[in-house]
């Protein structure tokens, strides 16, 4: 078994902080309070998770999966000054992003069902990586899976 730490992280007065999630309303997520670290930075947070063990990292960048602002220099930063291997959901919405997320050196993209316009989107990204860079998340609400696409539009049974 493996246990992956994941960080939410979101601008807050114009600073990436890792944030705490309320339920989904994004609206609501204020930074951290944790008791591993009093840090609300993505990397200071990334390095106390290294020290206590951890080898992978799961990053959500919620501006990027807003359609905000898609800047991943902290991405860079937890790669340089961590041995974390990380992924990253940032939303994909296009190919250029692929391309643009390809570039900060993470060791997997997230393509997750509920940013996803259309199902065809899928085979796009994967002309760009291979299935051993990518992960495909699957999320579900009250057994629905949650996506854009009305393929997906599809209720998961489940006992």
């Amino acid at each position: 078994m493996r246990i992956i730490p994941v960080i939410d992280v979101m601008a807050i007065k114009n600073k990436k902080l890792v944030v705490h999630g309320k339920k989904g309303e994004r609206d609501k997520y204020e930074p951290i309070r944790g008791v591993l670290t009093t840090s609300t930075d993505p990397v200071e947070v990334a390095a106390v998770f290294q020290k206590l063990g951890t080898k992978e990292l799961y990053v959500a960048d919620l501006d990027a999966i807003m359609g905000r602002n898609f800047n991943l220099d902290y991405l860079s930063k937890i790669i340089k000054e961590t041995d974390l291997q990380v992924m990253v959901d940032v939303g994909i919405k296009n190919k250029e992003q692929v391309e643009l997320v390809k570039k900060s050196k993470v060791h997997k993209i997230i393509i997750a069902l509920e940013t996803l316009q259309s199902l065809s989107q899928i085979d796009d990204y994967m002309t760009l990586l291979t299935p051993e860079q990518t992960i495909l998340s699957i999320d579900l609400f009250e057994g629905k899976i949650l996506s854009k696409s009305p393929q997906l539009n599809l209720r998961v049974h489940h006992p």
